[in-house]
């Protein structure tokens, strides 16, 4: 395809041979037991062109200069089918669940912090629920924490409140909205 005119050149995510030969030749690769990994020569766990650990029992972790990290996908996969996403040492990612967990439990991380504006941040499996806004327990439209035995607590910008402080912010919230709204419409 070519480059131009609403079309988009494609092209692999291989790195050029000499890049991987570099590469190669300052990375030590160890085996000792159940593990293979790949460390500089300083110690430190990395490798560009694949994971930095893989475990024979189908773990996988990638590391680049001794922080868990990947882009574009998981950088530690087990073979059950857990899937975790890190990025520069921190539990991210932007488009989904930072932890899948074989059994659909899943956690929302953004930039180190359990991180989720769309529903609960904490979806667990066996029905429990926890909302949290950049690191903090927060929810506004009900309960932040939904126990699987049905238990509830509310709160607001990570301070446990009672329902009814929480009604209170909605009302406000919801105030708001109007007051800026052209015509007083509420629009979400």
């Amino acid at each position: 395809m070519g480059a131009g005119r609403g079309q988009t050149r494609r092209t692999h995510s291989v790195l050029p041979k000499a890049v991987l030969a570099a590469q190669a030749e300052r990375q030590r690769q160890i085996e000792v037991g159940e593990l293979r990994e790949y460390r500089l020569p300083n110690g430190d766990l990395h490798r560009e062109a694949g994971p930095a650990r893989v475990y024979k029992n189908g773990r996988k972790e990638w590391w680049l200069n001794n922080e868990l990290h990947r882009l574009g996908g998981p950088a530690r996969t087990e073979a059950n089918g857990t899937k975790e996403w890190w990025v520069r040492g921190q539990r991210h990612r932007a488009d989904g669940p930072a932890y899948e967990w074989a059994d659909g439990s899943r956690e929302w991380w953004v930039n180190g912090k359990q991180h989720c504006e769309v529903g609960p941040a904490v979806d667990f499996a066996d029905g429990f629920r926890e909302w949290w806004v950049h690191g903090k327990r927060h929810r506004v439209d009900g309960p932040a924490i939904i126990a699987r035995h049905g238990g509830m607590q509310w709160w607001l910008d990570g301070a446990e409140v009672t329902e009814k402080e929480v009604e209170e912010a909605r009302h406000s919230v919801l105030t708001e909205k109007i007051r800026e709204s052209p015509l007083g419409k509420v629009t979400f």
